[in-house]
Order: structure tokens, then sequence, then C-alpha cells
């Protein structure tokens, strides 16, 4: 009866590559209650039950989800999306992680920097015209939600007694999300411009207004929140990604005063973009270790081989870097080890998240580096590393 039973409790647990599966790995687990401490349990519970809410998550692999909800994690944000705070949106195959308005608000309120704000929408009986420098005359009095929104609005009061009223006309609101939204421009229904456009709105205004005039100090959250907003990622640790432009890099171009600064930030987060397509693999990425690089073993006639050997995957050099062939070869190696730890529908799913291919010999070129990567980490998922 005992054999039965623990044979029952072992068919009945998570199975394997499933979102709980992952989240019961000791790395991931450990890293939510570093973050969350006794919170993590419901934290966790969450996120299970968001990935579970929508059929679109199904094709999103679980860690990039995981990789979501630990930036919502560090920012301590409540996922649920009732809440309005943060989002974690199904997105191309990845998780995509949006802070709501209301996240906006609760992180610049914990800054100590803000002794008070609030986001509206605007009805047409509460806007008053503009004052002598152009800021908006709001008629609180008048605000009436049963009404449509002609515009949205954003007041604030610093501590030290600065006040500003920001408003958009909802054309201006539209013209944002036609530039700088893929998702909006190509109609699809599933994204929050079409199912919840008023909090998307607030959302938009609020973002740029705190870029341009809130104070933002690279010690505070709010750094943080600021380049990781629209993001996604391919797991917990992998650099972000933004496969969409709801809030477009050019953005902190155009709508922050310190010219400069934005454009130094800009060209960083570009750089961070373009290295997830980059045609170089160097090997710091796949080990870990800074500056080295990859060697394959010295080459030895194929007869004299055993061919049950496991031909170990790369050993580092410094300085040095692979070609294509040499990519393809080392990520066809490490493909196979991934299908023997996790099976092959695993692998396959986590080559064709973090690649575009099922493949390896379909792999392009510039995703080669993303592939090995990807297998590396699923190695040592399971090693527990």
């Amino acid at each position: 009866m005992a054999e039965a039973k623990q044979e029952l409790q072992v068919v009945s647990g998570p199975a394997e590559g499933s979102l709980k599966w992952y989240l019961e790995q000791p790395g991931y687990k450990s890293r939510f209650n570093q973050l969350l401490g006794e919170r993590a349990p419901q934290f966790v519970a969450s996120l299970i039950n968001i990935a579970a809410s929508q059929r679109a998550f199904q094709k999103v692999a679980p860690p990039s989800i995981i990789a979501a909800g630990a930036v919502a994690a560090t920012l301590d944000l409540p996922i649920d999306k009732n809440f309005g705070f943060a989002w974690i949106i199904p997105y191309g195959g990845v998780a995509q992680f949006q802070i709501g308005y209301k996240g906006w608000v609760q992180l610049a309120l914990r800054s100590g920097r803000y002794a008070g704000m609030n986001a509206v929408c605007v009805n047409a009986e509460a806007l008053g015209g503009y004052d002598n420098i152009g800021d908006p005359l709001i008629k609180w009095e008048y605000l009436d939600e049963t009404k449509p929104a002609v515009g949205y609005a954003f007041a604030w009061r610093l501590t030290n007694g600065f006040a500003k009223i920001v408003y958009w006309p909802k054309d201006k609101v539209e013209a944002h999300a036609k530039r700088y939204s893929q998702a909006y421009k190509a109609g699809k229904k599933d994204s929050p411009w079409f199912s919840d456009f008023d909090k998307m709105a607030l959302k938009t205004l609020v973002t740029n207004a705190i870029r341009r005039w809130g104070i933002v100090s690279v010690d505070d959250r709010m750094q943080q929140a600021l380049s990781r907003d629209q993001s996604a990622a391919i797991d917990i640790d992998a650099e972000p990604f933004y496969p969409d432009n709801d809030q477009d890099i050019t953005s902190f171009v155009e709508e922050r005063e310190n010219g400069d600064q934005a454009e130094d930030l800009a060209t960083t987060l570009r750089s961070q973009r373009a290295a997830n397509g980059s045609q170089e693999y160097k090997a710091a990425s796949v080990v870990g270790v800074p500056g080295e690089g990859l060697v394959t073993r010295e080459e030895e006639p194929e007869e004299t081989r055993d061919s049950s050997e496991e031909v170990p995957v790369a050993a580092p050099r410094a300085g040095t870097s692979m070609g294509t062939e040499e990519q393809r070869e080392v990520l066809s190696g490490l493909f196979a080890e991934v299908v023997k730890l996790h099976g092959q529908a695993v692998a396959t799913e986590r080559l064709e998240m973090s690649t575009g291919r099922r493949q390896v010999e379909k792999v392009k070129a510039e995703k080669l580096g993303a592939g090995i990567d990807e297998m590396l980490r699923m190695k040592e998922l399971k090693s527990g590393k």
C-alpha cells in the first residue's frame, strides 16, 4: 500500500517542463524566497493563476513567465490584474512585463520624494482650458467616470513643494500608441491598448510625465522600473528585450528634458537590444566567466573515438570567439544533452523559444548564440548549479 501511495504521489506531481515544475526547482524557488520572503508562496500562486487564465500563455515558455514575475517581485508590485499595479502579458511567444499607472504611483510614493499624486480620465466638462504658462486647468469637482474621456491628467506634488499637472488629449495618446505600439498598429485585440485603453492611456501619461518632470535617482526602484517596463526575457537572468514598442527607446530622448542623459540611456538600451541578435557569440555569456572565450578539444580521428563517449562542449580560452559552423556544432551538442536531461519536447520548445526554430540546422546564424545560452541554462537548471 505504501509503495502504491508513493507511486501515486510521483504521478500526480507537476509535469516536467510545466510552469509549476520550473517554480519548484531550487534555483527559481530560492530566488523568489530571497526577493519576497514569507510572501513568496502567495506570489508564486498568483503567477501560476495568471498563466492559467489565458490560453495564449500556453505558447510562452515557463522561464519567460518566471522572468517577468521576477521583475514584478523585485519592484514589489502585485501582479493580480484586478489591482492594476503590474501585468504579465503573453506577447509573441514571450511574457512581457508592464507596469500599470497605479504601479508608477506606488513606486513614486515609496521613493519618499512625492507628497501626493493623482491620475484621472478627464471628461469634457472637467477641462477648463490652460493657465498663462500652459498648464491645464482641471475642474476636479466636474470629473465624472461615467462620461467618455476626452483626455487624461496626471498631477503631483513633491515634498519640496513643487507641483505639476500634465494633460494629454485623447488624440495625443492615440498618436503615441500608433507610433510606438506594434500591437496597436497591427490591431491585435489581445493588447491592453484595445482591452483597456483608458488604463493604458493613464499609464503612458504617468510614465512620460515622470520621465520628463519627475525625480528619478539611480539608487531607487524607479530607475529599474523605467528600464524594465514593457520588457521581456527568455529566462530570469537573461538580457531583457522589448517585444513591443509601447514605450519605445526613442521616447527617452524625446520626452526627457535632459537630452544628454536620455541619449546615454537610449544608447545603452539599444546596445542591449542589439546584443540579443549579435552574430558573434562570446564565451563569457556561455560559462559565466568574464573575459573568457571558447576552444574545442583536440581533434581526434573519428575511428579512434568511443561512440558512447560524451563529447565535452567547449572549454574556456581567453579572447576567442566562434564562427558560425563552430557555434552550430556546439549548439547541436548542447541540444542533444538537454534532450537527455529534459526530454525531446522540452528541448525543442526551448530551442524554438530562444531561436525561433525547432531544428538546430535551421537556426539562423545571428540566433546561434542565444540558442547556446538557453541550452546551457537548461543544463545548469537540471544539475542544480
